[in-house]
């Protein structure tokens, strides 16, 4: 399943005594689902900022990329 994503956040302090301003960004992404039977799913997400960010990019989900498996086991 290909799925796609626009993302928004807003993170704010909420402390009056901090002088950090409000923060915004955005992303637009892809990503791709698959269901193995009833208890395995793998995911893969790209995605890629609106809103350019400071810092280094080191890893892989900080260029923008992820995976992701996961089973589940029924108790």
């Amino acid at each position: 399943m290909c799925k796609r994503s626009i993302d928004f956040a807003t993170v704010a302090n909420r402390s009056s005594n901090v002088s950090l301003n409000p923060k915004r960004i955005a992303s637009v992404g892809l990503g791709l689902r698959l269901q193995l039977g009833d208890r395995l799913t793998a995911r893969f997400d790209w995605g890629m900022p609106l809103v350019s960010v400071s810092g280094d990019k080191f890893t892989l989900q900080e260029n923008g990329l992820y995976f992701s498996v996961v089973y589940s086991h029924p108790f």
